[in-house]
């Protein structure tokens, strides 16, 4: 739910609305002379870098073997693009 306030609105009840955003995922549009200026939204919620990290380091790893082979694909998939024209996206 989106809720249109005016800055003075907001002032007024800045503790309760940070509130109804934090907890209900509300976000609020505020404006000023009757213009939107802002927005106040939920943060996004989602891992934390470290968290992120030790995913990655309890993944398997690549052996060396399947590490060359893979840079081998990336470096013939990289030559292999570079052999096509460039081509204009502006065009057609």
């Amino acid at each position: 739910m989106t809720r249109t306030l005016s800055v003075s609105e907001m002032s007024r009840g800045f503790a309760d609305y940070i509130k109804g955003v934090a907890s209900g995922g509300e976000s609020i549009i505020l404006t000023l002379d009757d213009k939107p200026v802002a927005e106040i939204r939920p943060v996004p919620k989602g891992i934390t870098g470290a968290e992120a990290l030790e995913i990655f380091r309890s993944r398997p790893r690549l052996t060396p073997e399947e590490a060359e082979a893979f840079a081998r694909d990336i470096e013939e998939a990289r030559e292999e693009m570079n052999k096509r024209p460039i081509r204009d996206p502006w065009e057609d």
